[in-house]
């Protein structure tokens, strides 16, 4: 392979108006085609032979003795062996089906406890909501209760630990009964 120049350059424009381009000469052409075909009948050989060998080659069966009439008394054991492989097969197939129907039949119970559990829960949440709703219904109908109105000041804090305002404070710096009692008393 070779690499040629294309296009013109003129003195003032550096490379800009110049390409690399790849020219194959007539024998790289040949010898490339040449390996080429020589791939493709390597191939066709290979799938001869390949043929050959699956029509030569004889296919082993192995269950041949699949009905007892006509043998002799050295092919039972043959037989013997052959039934209780089957049979253990056969069990394992009732037993993976029983196992698949079991689970189908533990995944819809479940599914079906999941969705009354859902129903449940759906109406005693709304059960809660709705007498929710009543009681605040009720306080606002009452003029009381709930949070503060807009306007209305909010409610002192509760003193916490012995830590109440110095109104609440007695003479020995702690909460004493008249500041229990502001707080027993019910609010306006």
């Amino acid at each position: 392979l070779r690499f040629a120049m294309a296009g013109t350059a003129t003195p003032g424009e550096g490379e800009g108006g110049m390409s690399l381009a790849v020219v194959e000469t007539e024998e790289e052409r040949e010898a490339r085609h040449q390996a080429y075909l020589k791939r493709v009948r390597d191939a066709e050989e290979l799938e001869v032979k390949l043929r050959k060998i699956q029509e030569d080659v004889p296919t082993k069966i192995c269950n041949t003795t699949g009905s007892t009439a006509g043998s002799g008394s050295g092919s039972f054991h043959t037989y013997r062996t052959q039934k209780r492989r089957d049979q253990i097969r056969q069990q394992a197939l009732e037993q993976e089906l029983k196992r698949d129907r079991e689970q189908a039949e533990f995944d819809a119970r479940k599914d079906e406890l999941n969705r009354i559990d859902e129903s449940r829960t759906a109406k005693n949440r709304a059960k809660r909501q709705k007498l929710k709703e009543k009681k605040l219904a009720k306080r606002k109908s009452k003029g009381g209760g709930g949070a503060p109105q807009q306007g209305e000041p909010a409610p002192p804090p509760l003193a916490r630990g012995g830590q109440g305002t110095d109104a609440e404070k007695g003479e020995d710096g702690k909460i004493g009964a008249a500041a229990k009692h502001v707080f027993s008393q019910p609010r306006q």
